[in-house]
């Protein structure tokens, strides 16, 4: 299960595990690994080629538009078909 929307913490940044594809019009999007990433859940880590900077908040970040990444992989090259599978 994919997030849509993630709780932000009221003062520091959060770094959210995702992976990063390349769609064929050359556009990244971004998906997240899902909604359970505590420290101890290496298993979100796996897939993950990036990581979603979640901006502190008095409220919730909706994962739609754009946000910034830090890439920790390669990025994906992904069919047009492919990415609509996974959205």
């Amino acid at each position: 299960m994919h997030p849509k929307v993630l709780k932000a913490d009221k003062i520091r940044p959060e770094y959210h595990r995702c992976t990063v594809y390349r769609a064929p019009d050359n556009t990244l999007h971004a998906v997240s690994t899902g909604s359970n990433q505590t420290s101890s859940r290496l298993l979100s880590t796996q897939s993950a080629n990036g990581f979603a900077i979640i901006p502190a908040s008095d409220g919730s970040y909706s994962c739609s538009g754009q946000t910034a990444i830090l890439l920790i992989g390669d990025v994906l090259s992904i069919s047009d078909q492919g990415l609509k599978d996974i959205l």
